[in-house]
């Protein structure tokens, strides 16, 4: 996709010095080491504090806890730590103590419960239409939002807290970094660009669940 950049290692320096001084660093923990090349974490510190042109980075980190409980680092000039989880099948798939779904038609009776009833309205009539596209956002009953990304995750969860994180970050050029690429990492690119953030990927600081150690 277009607004989709990768970056090339001769537009790093070109990149930076458009950005903000802002970092934001995606699933970055030890339940993922096996997917990260070589001294991957050595360098991303060292990137968080001289690839802002020589200079630190300010540093926003999200982190998965469907696999941790809290953070596996602490990276420099760190700003905040912030939770999410991928997937949201997880809440729409329960089921009642006698073993039968609790929304009988999965998600699009769960979202009569988070939604208002117009926004869970408009959410069905665009899916109907299979009209829904990259980047749609919608507010949710308890203040975060979904938004949908459309990859093998399809929607991904903006809770409170990262809503707030996303809205001081409103307007500002970041460099989002991390992985796993095409997954997570998307996700948060998609959802903080539909935020009206404008980020940019770095791929030297990116890892995929292809990477492997050599």
């Amino acid at each position: 996709m277009n607004d989709m950049k990768i970056l090339r290692v001769d537009e790093l320096n070109e990149a930076v010095s458009v950005s903000d001084g802002i970092l934001i660093i995606v699933d970055v923990q030890t339940a993922f080491n096996k997917f990260m090349p070589n001294n991957y974490i050595q360098n991303l510190f060292n990137y968080c504090q001289t690839g802002n042109n020589g200079g630190a980075f300010d540093v926003y980190q999200i982190w998965d806890s469907n696999r941790a409980t809290k953070p596996s680092y602490t990276f420099p000039n760190q700003k905040g730590a912030y939770e999410k989880k991928f997937g949201i099948k997880k809440y729409y798939s329960i089921k009642n103590s006698d073993g039968t779904p609790k929304f009988a038609n999965g998600f699009f009776d769960w979202i009569n419960v988070v939604f208002e009833p117009d926004v869970a309205k408009q959410i069905n009539d665009i899916s109907a239409k299979n009209a829904l596209v990259e980047g749609n956002s919608f507010k949710m009953k308890d203040g975060g939002y979904l938004v949908y990304i459309g990859n093998n995750h399809k929607w991904f969860f903006v809770n409170a807290k990262l809503c707030e994180l996303f809205a001081t970050l409103k307007g500002k050029n970041v460099i989002i970094v991390g992985g796993a690429a095409n997954e997570c990492l998307k996700d948060v690119f998609i959802s903080a660009k539909s935020f009206g953030i404008i980020p940019t990927y770095n791929d030297t600081h990116i890892y995929s669940v292809k990477t492997r150690k050599y």
